[in-house]
């Protein structure tokens, strides 16, 4: 139960939108919204977060490529570059990062463009 009485509802759900009615203690339905974007419905093919919160990046094995990892704030900067990347398996520790959130990265294979997508990094238990 929200303040107030306000009592939300799933109204309607569609692909990459969802529409929630908040009705307050029997009155008029006020509907609001919610636009997801499409990078964040889809999972990456190469990246995951492991049950340690670190990044693991997982290549193809069968391709014989050299890729390269770019790392993005969320206002568009690059923050970092993983290099000539020739494993399959590569594990970043999320402490490269500096703090939890969002961000969005770029996996190149042969400077080609695989995928762009963003991920979440959690934070640090203590």
């Amino acid at each position: 139960m929200l303040e107030s009485g306000l009592r939300p509802v799933i109204a309607r759900r569609a692909p990459g939108r969802i529409r929630f009615a908040v009705q307050p203690l029997a009155v008029d339905v006020k509907l609001l919204d919610v636009r997801i974007p499409n990078s964040l419905l889809s999972p990456s093919v190469f990246m995951l977060i492991n049950p340690d919160g670190n990044l693991q990046l997982a290549l193809p094995s069968d391709r014989a490529g050299i890729y390269r990892v770019q790392f993005f704030l969320p206002d568009g900067a690059p923050f970092f570059q993983v290099s000539k990347v020739k494993d399959p398996f590569l594990i970043i520790d999320k402490v490269n990062f500096q703090r939890s959130g969002w961000f969005e990265f770029e996996v190149y294979e042969n400077e080609r463009l695989r995928e762009r997508k963003r991920i979440f990094i959690p934070k640090t238990r203590q």
